[in-house]
């Protein structure tokens, strides 16, 4: 497929298995140099994220049993982030199938010593969920946001727009990559099977792309605007989490929790181990029993 989207050696010759395969585990795309035993960040401009080298180095070793666990992954955001509530120590993450051959994604403390926790994602995630439901930003905090909000405005501007920049590059690089493979599958180069794969993935990432320069414009709006939508996703921040990039997200949770959430299977987030979400949870159940005399067990 690349060969026929025109991938080339520098002498203009088609890649080999061999040579396509050591592209795919070359670190220096992603802008990291080695001489011997250093590693060293290049001085010279990535040509992909380091984010989107270890997914790919994720899916090129997902059948291997010593597989590669990027830091912070699409479909695990809470990664790392939950804590076991029995040692402490953060959960992994993984797809498992059933019998019939059904994916389902699991969190779960699985080293040796420590089999505590095991929950279903979806069960899990939505338990966060929940929490960001009953979390509401102190009112103290809300009217000192603008000023916030100004004095980070500065620091902000010049890693948006280099940030707006290449991601302009990255949707004209798909553009151009999306004529390429119509005209391959017009000259019958690449059959329909790997043309509708092509297409579904470029206009999965065109889409990723967007809406990353969507947020980008929505900043430029200015201080009072940003301070406004500050303001509502604090007040939602259910909605903003569940609608935000995997940066946005894992920024958002230890900005909360900067030590982590412990997870007990028994008792979820609300166990002791969270001593501070605990007694504001025990807090409010003893003003709900007080509440017009009435007593609950």
């Amino acid at each position: 497929m690349v060969t026929a989207l025109g991938l080339r050696s520098r002498q203009g010759h088609k890649l080999t298995k061999g040579t396509f395969s050591q592209m795919l585990h070359n670190r220096a795309y992603s802008g990291w140099v080695k001489q011997t035993d250093i590693t060293a960040r290049g001085t010279f401009e990535p040509l992909i994220s380091e984010e989107l080298f270890e997914r790919a180095q994720q899916a090129l070793n997902g059948r291997s049993k010593r597989q590669k666990h990027v830091k912070h992954h699409e479909d695990w955001p809470l990664r790392r982030f939950v804590l076991c509530g029995s040692c402490g120590k953060p959960l992994t993450a993984g797809w498992v199938k059933n019998a019939a051959g059904k994916p389902y994604g699991f969190y779960f403390r699985a080293q040796k010593g420590c089999r505590a926790v095991s929950v279903r994602k979806e069960f899990l995630e939505y338990g966060w969920l929940t929490l960001l439901q009953m979390t509401q930003p102190k009112e103290e905090y809300l009217r000192r946001l603008p000023e916030l909000v100004a004095t980070s405005w500065e620091q902000r501007k010049a890693r948006a727009e280099e940030e707006r920049r290449q991601l302009t590059s990255r949707l004209a690089e798909q553009n151009a990559l999306n004529k390429k493979s119509i005209e391959a599958r017009v000259k019958g180069k690449i059959s329909d099977e790997d043309f509708t794969t092509m297409k579904k993935a470029i206009a999965d990432e065109i889409e990723h792309i967007e809406h990353g320069l969507k947020r980008l414009e929505e900043e430029r709006s200015g201080v009072q605007e940003l301070a406004k939508i500050k303001k509502y996703q604090l007040k939602n921040l259910w909605e903003t989490w569940k609608n935000g990039d995997l940066n946005y997200r894992v920024e958002l949770q230890f900005a909360l929790a900067p030590e982590g959430l412990h997870w007990s299977d028994t008792k979820g987030f609300l166990n002791t181990s969270n001593p501070s979400l605990f007694q504001a949870y025990t807090e409010l159940m003893r003003d709900l029993v007080g509440d017009g005399g009435r007593q609950r067990t």
